[in-house]
């Protein structure tokens, strides 16, 4: 590459890419296999420090500046980010279906993992690259600058073979699913916008309305004692508690109810 690349690409440490180009994150973002969230915040901002380098914009999957059902915002990030790394560290359930989807898409891929995380059957024919669960200080700046180095190459290959492949085309010929996009009014737009938030607004009164329903006749409604996800009860979160675990921290009856 040479300095005559247009103004509206930046350098970085490594290589150039155009201004805007995403590289989504999928990751385990929650306290998850014996780590906690702080943990997996220091991971995602070593995976963000290593593909700035290259002028790429980092994302997790999950995120964008929109309101909207976050299931389809993944969905779309999935198929449309130009290259993703993905964290399969702990083997996390959610992960594993977005790395699932991405690798259906057929679309440029860079797993990594740790030390401590055995390789999924499914997945083991693609290269993983490895850093230290402890995050050990030296080796992670040599991942850092391995994993710079992967994603460069990569998201260049794909660009210039159109017969690239992470994973799909190596087992045969496939018909890769996409994603059909038609271009709408403003009005239709914000149409669909809305009808999206009813729907998330309606899950989340119907769960409400459940949850008190199902609890009125014992627990009390104030304060803290909310039963909602995320509430407490007497300072334990209700979603690590079970039922019976509920009965009995909660008085029997309704004594006061504040909304």
């Amino acid at each position: 590459m040479t300095a005559s690349k247009n103004a509206s690409q930046v350098s970085g440490e490594i290589g150039i890419v155009p201004a805007d180009i995403k590289c989504g994150i999928i990751m385990p973002i929650a306290a998850f296999d014996g780590c906690e969230k702080e943990h997996w915040a220091e991971v995602k901002l070593i995976i963000e420090e290593s593909v700035k380098s290259l002028g790429f914009s980092p994302n997790l999957v999950s995120d964008s500046a929109d309101v909207g059902i976050i299931q389809k915002r993944i969905i779309e990030n999935l198929y449309d980010n130009p290259v993703v790394v993905c964290d399969v560290s702990g083997r996390n359930p959610n992960v594993m279906f977005e790395l699932g989807l991405r690798l259906a898409f057929d679309k440029p891929t860079i797993i990594i993992k740790d030390d401590k995380t055995p390789y999924s059957f499914d997945t083991s024919p693609i290269e993983h690259l490895e850093y230290p669960r402890d995050l050990r200080f030296p080796k992670m700046v040599a991942f850092k600058a391995a994993l710079a180095e992967k994603v460069k190459n990569t998201y260049e290959r794909s660009q210039k073979d159109e017969s690239y492949t992470t994973f799909l085309k190596h087992f045969g010929t496939f018909k890769v699913a996409k994603l059909d996009k038609e271009e709408v009014s403003a009005d239709a737009f914000l149409m669909e916008e809305v009808r999206g938030l009813r729907m998330a607004v309606s899950q989340v009164t119907g769960m409400v309305s459940t949850l008190m329903n199902s609890r009125l006749s014992h627990v009390p409604i104030a304060g803290n004692l909310f039963p909602i996800p995320g509430g407490m009860i007497q300072g334990v979160p209700i979603s690590n508690m079970t039922l019976e675990q509920i009965d009995k921290r909660v008085p029997p009856t309704v004594t006061e109810v504040k909304l």
